[in-house]
């Protein structure tokens, strides 16, 4: 008989079998504690209870037999204290059944280090790491713990919800505690689950360059749009591609386009072209190593940027997750659109005429940067909304 018990009340917990819901108040012989989970291994006549909280225990709940050993304190129940009860599937405990009172639960993350005695189905664990997270701020923890579990599993997440009754053993738990740990410190979520999704396509993610945004992945959407507007054969530059997710959604939706990424990180360019290898695409885009366009020859029909755009002084502002990205792909300045404006200034030279400049902002940018791209010759400048009503695209022509 195995069993998974948690707290209800002060000095109280109670314990499910498939057929049965028993309250069992705790008493050792010195202490009463507030109880956070509990053990019963049949077999070896043993209870363990964590707690974290032990008061005065009364004289009348002390057991002739009681003892204490230290550091934990070691006792033996009467059994009518430790069980109460009346399905048969309870068992009676037997008098000789030693307590544990051991101290904290020992967490890894939210789920309880390895014991043999200790069984957690689906549903206990997206439980309590849910309800770790939330102690440690995570947003969407539920979300979270649904993507991490079946992840470690290599299940989908809706699978999930078939089989939350499903035990799972050691070596299924052992993988997803580390995750759990990592998560709770503000890793990303993309960090742990090493892909992200972009415009119906899986991507490979981690430090080396900014986790793809969906607003990103809008600015993607909108300029294969403006592409298909135009000729088929048109040659796209995306500056600052990171991971190279803009890029190579570009090149699969547009199988004519001549596609090039630049980034001034070598680090990221390993990254876009691990990804372009894992989606066949390595033939499509050419990837080359400058600052802006310092490195750059030839024209374009299109320039899409989604360069840093944070102000440095918005730091304090950023989640800790946000300040897991590469810095050099974060912060644009003081002001944050710096880095934007010195592409405003030379990309008439690289644009073919009537090419399109297409640029992610930042909050609050939108009206300062038309208003720059106006005094550089620009024409035709628009901005557009992302899914949240912010002013997070500007488009313009040159020529």
């Amino acid at each position: 008989m195995r069993s998974r018990y948690r707290v209800h009340a002060t000095g109280q917990a109670h314990f499910v079998t498939s057929t049965t819901v028993a309250w069992l108040p705790i008493f050792t012989t010195a202490r009463r504690c507030d109880v956070v989970s509990l053990e019963y291994c049949r077999g070896h006549k043993e209870l363990k209870i964590y707690a974290t909280k032990f008061y005065p225990a009364s004289p009348k709940f002390r057991h002739p037999n009681s003892q204490i050993c230290k550091p934990a304190p070691a006792v033996f129940a009467a059994p009518e204290r430790v069980l109460r009860g009346d399905d048969q599937d309870c068992c009676r405990i037997e008098t000789s059944l030693r307590v544990f009172v051991i101290g904290p639960l020992p967490l890894a993350g939210a789920l309880p280090e390895y014991r043999p005695d200790v069984i957690m189905t689906v549903l206990e664990v997206l439980q309590s790491t849910t309800a770790y997270f939330k102690k440690r701020g995570v947003e969407s923890p539920r979300l979270n713990a649904e993507h991490l579990l079946a992840h470690s599993l290599g299940r989908k997440r809706i699978e999930l919800y078939l089989e939350f009754e499903r035990q799972l053993d050691e070596a299924e738990l052992a993988p997803l505690r580390e995750l759990v740990r990592r998560r709770g410190q503000g890793e990303p979520l993309q960090h742990l689950l090493g892909t992200v999704e972009f415009c119906g396509r899986t991507f490979i993610t981690d430090e080396r360059a900014l986790i793809p945004r969906p607003e990103t992945e809008e600015l993607a959407e909108l300029l294969i749009v403006e592409c298909q507007s135009r000729s088929a054969a048109l040659r796209v530059l995306d500056v600052g591609t990171g991971s190279g997710v803009i890029a190579l959604s570009v090149a699969a939706q547009l199988p004519e386009a001549e596609v090039h990424a630049i980034d001034i990180s070598d680090e990221a360019l390993a990254l876009a072209r691990e990804n372009a290898a894992q989606l066949k695409l390595s033939e499509r885009v050419r990837f080359a190593r400058s600052n802006l366009l310092e490195q750059v020859d030839g024209s374009f029909d299109v320039i899409v940027a989604n360069l840093p755009y944070v102000a440095s002084t918005e730091r304090a502002t950023l989640s800790r997750e946000v300040l897991r990205d590469p810095e050099a792909a974060l912060f644009g300045g003081p002001n944050g659109d710096e880095l934007i404006r010195a592409l405003i200034v030379p990309a008439p030279g690289h644009l073919r005429p009537g090419g399109v400049l297409a640029l992610e902002i930042g909050i609050g940018q939108a009206e300062g940067l038309s208003a720059f791209l106006a005094e550089q010759g620009y024409k035709n400048i628009s901005s557009r909304h992302d899914f949240a009503r912010v002013t997070r695209f500007l488009f313009a022509t040159y020529g």
